[in-house]
């Protein structure tokens, strides 16, 4: 028992006996008294009983799953090829420079000879040599033929090559196209032109330069 229950009790009993020596202690007096005591009792137990502390509820907190970042691998940017540079690799190539004689729409008179003469230039690696020629490839032919070039010409030089012709008896307009060939008969570099206005009556021919 604890002090302050046996300081009651005590208290409680004094009061008994100080009833009893008056002389007027009664049942009725002693149930108020144990009444009293009682109360006291439960009432001095109950503020002895430590006041039991709230135990805080857990609340489970949702942690989300961290996703892995997928990692991400560069891929290198491969260099730039450089251009290949091609080069003109021909043996036998020419170039067109300029009409010498018999400009194209050159009017001459029917039947009229003339020579016609163009000035190219050697564009291959390979010399041109005596065999090489001008020769017809389509068009009108005007009694033109195959000729030689007769002479040796570089890569980068200009020769001039003429073909000698007929101009036909009907008036009109016409076109040859020609070519160089090599020695093995092999055509090769541009093809050149010659185009030529036959005079009907009553038109003036100018002279043939």
């Amino acid at each position: 028992m604890k002090p302050s229950i046996r300081s009651l009790l005590a208290v409680m009993l004094l009061t008994a006996f100080w009833l009893g020596s008056c002389g007027t202690v009664t049942i009725t007096d002693l149930q108020q008294a144990t009444a009293q005591f009682e109360t006291a009792v439960a009432g001095t137990v109950t503020a002895q009983v430590p006041t039991e502390t709230a135990t805080p509820k857990f609340t489970q907190t949702y942690i989300p799953t961290e996703t892995p970042v997928p990692t991400i691998t560069e891929t290198p940017t491969p260099s730039p090829i450089p251009p290949t540079t091609v080069m003109d690799t021909y043996c036998d190539n020419s170039a067109f420079v300029t009409d010498v004689t018999v400009p194209d729409h050159t009017i001459l008179a029917p039947g009229q000879v003339f020579e016609k003469t163009w000035t190219l230039r050697n564009t291959g690696i390979c010399t041109w040599k005596p065999g090489y020629i001008i020769t017809f490839v389509k068009g009108d032919m005007l009694k033109g033929s195959a000729r030689s070039i007769n002479q040796s010409v570089a890569p980068q030089e200009e020769v001039n090559v003429t073909v000698k012709l007929y101009a036909p008896n009907t008036p009109g307009d016409y076109t040859g196209v020609w070519r160089l060939a090599n020695g093995k008969g092999e055509g090769f570099g541009e093809f050149v032109s010659v185009i030529i206005s036959v005079a009907g009556p009553g038109t003036a021919v100018p002279p043939t330069p």
